[in-house]
């Protein structure tokens, strides 16, 4: 997140950059979720 706040870095970010911040939570959760469907250790298989 360094980039966001140091304005030295800010010319860095692209515009896809600062839409991915916005998606990041939903991305994290479908991983999530994903990981938790196909994880054959806890679900004993």
């Amino acid at each position: 997140m360094a980039r966001i706040e140091d304005p030295l870095w800010q010319w860095k970010l692209s515009p896809m950059d600062t839409e991915s911040f916005g998606r990041w939570y939903d991305y994290s959760r479908a991983r999530d979720m994903m990981f938790e469907a196909t994880d054959t250790i806890r679900r004993g298989g």
